[in-house]
């Protein structure tokens, strides 16, 4: 510590000096002659001090760079995430068009399939079916559609 000047050590006052003048507060405001000293081992203290303070603030700085390094390697990693989705939304629409084009031209040829059918019979007894279930039967042996006698109990004498 700073070794105070003999008036301050006299009056018992705290003993601050000022750096530009290299007085005490006290002398300076007193206009007095200040014997203010500082040992060599205190300047010796000081300039470590300093040193130590530099070091921190170098390490702050590097920290400072690295965080901002790392901070602009997520905001690229994010822009590029953020590209690839916007990509990935653009041919998903895509997809959508087409499968929704698709599906048009299917209701619209259904609809004109459907509009060259010939017309079911109002009658139910009618029994109307389409030419491709009609190629089906075609393996069907001929009494297939014939009904079954079962013969009934009164037929029998009984």
């Amino acid at each position: 510590m700073v070794q105070k000047c003999s008036t301050c050590a006299k009056h018992n006052r705290v003993c601050r000096v000022h750096l530009r003048s290299g007085k005490c507060s006290a002398c300076l405001h007193r206009n007095q002659r200040c014997d203010v000293r500082v040992t060599q081992s205190e300047f010796r203290r000081l300039t470590e001090e300093k040193h130590k303070l530099k070091r921190k603030i170098d390490e702050a700085l590097a920290s400072q760079a690295k965080a901002l390094e790392e901070l602009q390697t997520a905001r690229a990693r994010e822009e590029r995430l953020r590209q690839q989705m916007d990509l990935l939304d653009h041919r998903a629409a895509e997809a959508i068009a087409v499968e929704s084009r698709a599906l048009d031209e299917l209701e619209a040829e259904e609809e004109q399939a459907l509009e060259t059918l010939p017309e079911i019979p109002s009658d139910p007894n009618d029994f109307f079916l389409s030419p491709t279930t009609w190629g089906a039967l075609d393996d069907l042996p001929v009494d297939f559609w014939e009904v079954p006698v079962v013969p009934s109990s009164v037929d029998t004498g009984q």
